[in-house]
This record gives C-alpha cells, structure tokens and sequence, in this order.
C-alpha cells in the first residue's frame, strides 16, 4: 500500500440521511481506513453556521414558546376566543408548541414567511389564526434575539465554512427521501466548492420529489445524478416483484406470536439475524415484543425510551398527585425539581443511572439558564415541562439485545434486509399523519408550493415501497377489527393477498372447566389474635377471612400509596407531640419531622406533605381543643388482650383525658369520605344500638374499649373517629358502643370458638375488589 499516495489524495465524503444508514454503511465496509461519511443533520450542522449566534436548545426553544404563548393568551384575550388553536392552560401550551414548531419548521424548511400565508388565503379561511400565529412568531423571535440565540424558523440565510471541503474530492449524497428547499440552496452553494453526486432511488411515491431536478425520471429506477449540471451518470432497473406474505391478527398477543415465530424459523435456517428486521410503524407494540422476547433475539434499534425507565413511571406518578390535589410546593420550584429530580436519581439501578443523570444534568443546565423565566412556574408546570424534555432526550441502549433489530420505518431508509416483519400495516398507521399536516388546506398549500397531505402520505408510502424492494421475503401483519383495516398500499400496488388469520398463538386455548362449589368447615386456631381489621373480615366475608388469615394467601395490593401515607402522618403525628403536646405550630413541626425523615422515597415525601396541606382543619380543631384543656395521655399505644378466652391486638392512636376526667379514645382517619359502621346517618339514625351491633363488621372501638380497661384505665370512655381533613371528631355513641361491646361477648366470641362455615358473603358489591373473587366464582 502507497501510504503517502492514500494520505495526499482527497477522499470523496458520503452523506446518509439517517444515523441508522451511516452505521450500516459502516458496517459494510471491509478491512483498512473507513471512509468519512456522516449524516444529513451532522453535515448541516457543521458545515454551515450562523455568525455570532448561538444554535437554540431543544428545551430552551420549548420554554421560550411557551413563555410566548401565555403571554399572548394574556394579553390578546378577545383574539383568541372561539378559536382551537391551543387551549388556555399550562398542558394547553404545551401541546400546542409541538403543533407550532412542526408548522414553522415546515415554513422554514420550505423558505415560505408566515406573511406570505395571509395573501395566499384569498378565502380569508384562516385569517383570524393566521393573525395569532403572527403575533406569536413576531415575539418568539423577538425573545431569541435578547438571548442571542437562532432558531432555523428565523430563516436566516447560513454562512457556509469553506474550509471544511478542504479535505473532500467530492460529496457522495445518498437521499432516502425528501430534500427541502432550504437544503437545495445550501447544496447549491457547496457544488460551487465541490463536485456532488445525488443517489436516488424513484419511484411513483416520490416522483413528484424529485421535479426539482429537472429530469424526466423513470419510476423503479436508482439513479447518480451530478446536482450541478443536472445530468444523469447512471441508471440502473430495480423491478423485482413484491411477493409478501399477509397475516390478519386479531390481537397484539397474536401478533406477537407471528413475531416471535418467523424469527425461530428464520434463525433455525442458519439465516444471518443482523440481515433480519422488525419494522414498528406504531410504538405501542414495543413493549409487547419487549416483554415477550424471552430468548433475546431482538435488538431495539432506536433504544429503550424514558417510558420504560422506573424513574420516568415515578416522576409521573408525582406528576399525577400534585394534578389532582391543586397543591404547589413551595415558592422555588426549580430547586424543589432538582432536589426531587436528585434524589430520586440516586434509588436507580447501577445500569441506568449515569445516563439518567447525563440527561438530567443535560436539562437542568438549560433550565438554570432560564431560571428567571421559569421563577413564575409551579412545580406540577415545570415536572411535566420537564417529562416532556426527559422522554425526548432520553435513550437507554438495549445492550442486553440480540442481533435482529427492531426499527421504526424511518430508520430503514436505504438499508437492505434479508427478512422483515412489517407489523401495524394498518391504514391508520400506512401511512400516518402529524396535526399541523392537517392545518392547512390542500389549495393553500399547492399555492405555496408546500407539500399536500397526498403528498405527504406518498413520502410514507416511497419508505415502504424502498423497504419492499430492498427486502427479499417480506411479512405484512396488520390488527383486524371492525375499524381496523390493512393498508390501502397493498391495492394500491396490485397484490390482492389473502390473509392468513390468527396463524400464531402464545398460550393454547383450554375448556373452561365448570366450577365446583366448596364447603368449607373448620375452626379457627386456638393461638389466632384477632385485630380490628381480621374481625371486620370475619363479619363482612368469612371465605375471605379464611383464604387470608387462615390460609395466608396473598393478596393483590391494594392502594399502597394511601397505606404509606396514612402510616407516615401516624408516624409524624405522634413524634410531633411526643416532643411537645401543645398543637401550635403543628404544621410546621410535622412538615420539619417529614424532611428529616429517613427510608422513604421521594414520591412518599410530597404526597405526604400534601397531605399535611390537606388537614388544615384539624390543626384548627386541635386549637380548639387544647384550649379546652385536653390532655394526652398517649400516643400509638399497642395493646395485647383477651376478651373471654380469644386473643386481640391492636394499637390506639391516642388516649386523650379531657378537663372532667373522661378517658377518649381517637382514631385518626385519612378518607375522602368518612361513614361510620359504613352506613349513612339517616340509615344509622333509623336503627338501634343493638340493631346496628348485629349488622356492623366494624368492632375497632369496642375492641379498643375492652383493651383500655384492661390495661388499667378508669372511669367513662368515649369513642371518636377524628376526621383529619373536615377536622371533625365522630363518635361512636356510648349506647352503640356499649352494645356492641355486650355483643362481642355474649355472641361474637363463643361464635369464634366453634368450629365455622367459612360461607361467601351474600353481598356481591363487597366482592368487587376482592383478590379472590374468581376462585368464588364471582
């Protein structure tokens, strides 16, 4: 090899439209030096520059437009009314600044001013919008240029970096699709510096693409084509038949099997699974394929989202309680995200937490850059505006993967597969359409020369078609229903297949067996301690009670949130007055103790501190009753007893003495909603006391009554549920009390040592939620 003959010559430069293309090309190459190629975005970036200018961050630009937006909504109220252009709310804004940079975007690429919309739309059909989208425009641009930033919306004409074609004998430029006017005229300058050959492929999707050249193309065609003089270098056919095979699905689990099916025959033929592919039309399918890829043969392409990270699901979820309690964390929401943000970061896997935090620390630097703009936003704004930035920016490689790649259809432009499995080939998805596609009409965009929405559809169909022609077996799967039908496409290029319907399953079908009643007769053990909450069950399902104190099996989770939370303010609540029984300043101690506090997650933290927020009114009735001159005599006292032979145990929240020497008893309750023996009180007033004894299952106080007076306490007792968010004490009247504590003992207990029918309740609404409702049948 003539080392001084290779590093004296210039290499020609190859262009891909994708990074996906650049490293299959890569890939391609054989022994010695790679060539240099790099991909359309990082040759526009680094060839061209705005001087004196600073490029616009993703999350800059979103905030900067959403700033934009509110502050318009403010100040031209009266304009906006009766128009759909964005809603006015925090989530509104958001969602229209993705609507807004996609049309701008597309004016951009296009080299069309906004200004020049108002005098095509001789109809007057968006005139009133058109108004608004210039007012927006107008103040967007004119926030960018204080900060002296660029946004590619601004149309500002590039300067291009003549040295870096220095190195280039030419520009090979492989285009897999469309190329904007934007991107022409830059070309048009770099071919004044360097010869450059466009290779394309043509067929009827993307003819109409390619009318710029100049050329009468031939439809299945690859062509070179010199972009200066526009002549032709070469042509070569590509007419091979399509012949896929069609499945219908009625499921994402049939689908699925189809998948997972034709990779084991695939494999099993010794077939190269780098030259296989999944193609995903719709992301929904990724996590069916990823659950169910037990033997890992798949390899996700474009990474593992911010979706499938337990990070992500739990900000969400913090995300979703501040929305439904109203409540804002203090008046520094940007260090209340970072501290969240931090630590919650810290609890992820090894695996996962260096290119969490990259990304973090990505968006938290631009957002310090703009903390004076974002000193106006609450928190539950800024976690969702900060959501929204983490799954854009956010990919985890699937370094765990196998060898088949799973890509969405973009990311197969001009690649070449031995085997793919098209799934989604819906019409909904074959082709699919983006809002701001739908926002101009068909004339006004024809008057602008902008692409139409057939056009639009043409260039989804062009990849496909590509696709088809590069592939020699194919697999079309598309989800069949009533509203869901396969792709046009197929008609549309003559293959009238039928389907095979529902080929594959994952798990066999097997006959419903008839169910057969169980009896079951036993006693409870000698040794069982019963609890408040055991005998409840007992009394509203002995079946229940038995598949789960008697059988210990396990249960579904209920809400486990709630559960944390209510633990945590009887935690919070009894070192509160532990410390000091006076109730002044109770807040602020308990929100001091909960930051202090160890072992808990972030999320338990907030949604305990907005509980605390939610309790005024007790800190209110406390006041009250301190002035009264109550007294605490303890707090969480747990007890161990026997009433007539049988074992409870339990813990009293509080014992408090009131100024005449009474003992109360207190049980703290959280609830929305707050019923006692679970009745109305019109339906409670109706009865009596032993009346409501025989039908209630809820024993907690009369339980907690007899433990008192075994542990030594004298004198009348009184029984309250305190209502933490109304601030109301309930009581469980002295005459109902009493009653039941003489049915526990006269009827209750002696039922307790016998042996028992464990029945199913004859209420069917209390086996609504019940973990075991389907081995009762019901």
């Amino acid at each position: 090899m003539n080392l001084e003959k290779l590093f004296s010559q210039k290499p020609p430069l190859f262009v891909f439209s994708s990074t996906r293309r650049l490293k299959h090309f890569y890939l391609e190459q054989g022994e010695g030096f790679l060539p240099n190629a790099m991909s359309m975005g990082s040759f526009f970036e680094q060839a061209f520059y705005i001087p004196n200018k600073k490029k616009i961050p993703n999350s800059v630009r979103l905030i900067l437009m959403i700033d934009t937006i509110k502050a318009i909504a403010k100040e031209k109220k009266s304009i906006l009314e009766g128009l759909l252009l964005f809603e006015n709310s925090f989530l509104g804004y958001l969602e229209s600044t993705s609507f807004l940079f996609d049309l701008f975007d597309e004016l951009g690429s296009a080299c069309i001013k906004l200004n020049e919309l108002s005098s095509k739309d001789i109809y007057l059909d968006y005139e009133k919008h058109l108004e608004v989208l210039e007012m927006i425009y107008k103040c967007y641009i004119k926030k960018l240029e204080e900060l002296g930033f660029y946004d590619k919306i601004m149309q500002e004409k590039p300067t291009i970096l003549k040295e870096f074609f220095e190195h280039f004998s030419s520009i090979e430029w492989h285009l897999d699709g469309f190329m904007s006017v934007f991107e022409r005229q830059c070309l048009l300058e770099v071919a004044e510096l360097v010869p450059i050959t466009l290779h394309l492929s043509c067929d009827k999707y993307n003819q109409k693409f390619l009318e710029f050249l100049n050329l009468k193309l031939e439809t299945d065609c690859d062509y070179s084509i010199d972009f200066k003089t526009q002549k032709i270098l070469s042509q070569t056919p590509k007419r091979q038949k399509i012949e896929p095979k069609l499945y219908a699905n009625s499921s994402y689990l049939k689908q699925s099997a189809l998948v997972l099916q034709t990779i084991e025959e695939y494999l099993q033929k010794d077939n190269d699974p780098n030259k296989m592919a999944i193609i995903t039309p719709n992301a929904d399918f990724l996590p069916f394929l990823k659950l169910l890829d037990k033997n890992n043969n798949l390899n996700f392409a474009m990474g593992l989202g911010a979706r499938n990270s337990p990070y992500y699901t739990e900000l969400l979820k913090i995300s979703e309680d501040l929305e439904t309690s109203g409540f804002d964390l203090s008046a520094s929401p940007l260090l209340d995200l970072e501290n969240l943000t931090l630590a919650l970061l810290e609890q992820q896997s090894s695996k996962e937490k260096a290119p969490l935090k990259e990304a973090h620390s990505q968006i938290m630097h631009q957002y310090h850059l703009l903390k004076d703009t974002l000193k106006n936003y609450s928190l539950k704004d800024l976690l969702h505006l900060y959501l929204q930035e983490f799954e854009a920016n956010f990919r985890l490689d699937d370094s765990s993967g196998g060898k088949i790649r799973v890509m969405d259809t973009l990311e197969t432009r001009g690649m070449q597969f031995d085997k793919i499995v098209i799934v989604d080939f819906n019409e909904t998805c074959v082709p699919s359409l983006k809002d701001c596609d739908l926002f101009l009409n068909s004339a006004l965009r024809k008057s602008l020369n902008l692409p139409t929405l057939l056009d639009k559809k043409n260039l989804q169909k062009h990849y496909y078609y590509q696709l088809f022609k590069n592939s020699k077996e194919m697999v079309l799967s598309y989800i069949e229903s009533e509203t869901s039908k396969v792709s046009n496409m197929l008609l549309e290029l003559d293959l009238h297949i039928e389907p095979i319907k529902d080929a594959y399953t994952l798990f066999e079908s097997t006959p419903l067996k008839d169910y057969q009643e169980e009896e079951i007769k036993a006693a409870i053990p000698k040794d069982f301690s019963f609890s408040a909450s055991s005998l409840n069950a007992f009394l509203t399902c002995k079946r229940r009670f038995y598949y789960h104190y008697i059988k210990r099996f396990k249960e579904s989770p209920k809400d486990e949130n709630n559960s944390a939370i209510g633990s945590l303010l009887h935690e919070l609540l009894k070192e509160a007055y532990e410390k000091d029984k006076n109730p002044y300043a109770l807040e602020e101690r308990l929100i001091q103790l909960l930051e202090t506090k160890g072992n808990i997650t972030p999320k338990e933290r907030l949604d305990t501190l907005i509980a605390l927020k939610k309790i005024q009114a007790f800190y209110v009735k406390e006041k009250e009753r301190f002035h009264a001159k109550i007294k605490i005599l303890d707090l969480e006292k747990s007890f161990e007893t026997t009433i007539q032979g049988v074992a409870f145990k339990g813990r009293i929240d509080r014992i408090d003495k009131t100024a005449d020497n009474e003992i109360i008893l207190l049980d703290y309750k959280f609830k929305s909603e707050l019923k006692l023996d679970n009745m109305s009180e019109k339906q409670r007033g109706s009865l009596s006391p032993i009346e409501i004894a025989q039908i209630s299952a809820d024993y907690q106080m009369a339980i907690y009554a007899f433990a008192l007076k075994n542990l030594g306490y004298k004198g009348p007792i009184k029984a309250f549920f305190y209502d933490l968010r109304k601030g109301k004490l309930l009581e469980e009247e002295e005459p109902i009390l009493q009653a039941k504590m003489d049915y526990l003992k006269s009827s209750l207990i002696p039922e307790l040592k016998q042996e028992i029918d464990f029945e199913k309740t004859l209420e069917i609404k209390d086996c609504e939620y019940c973990s075991f409702k389907d081995m009762c049948n019901r």
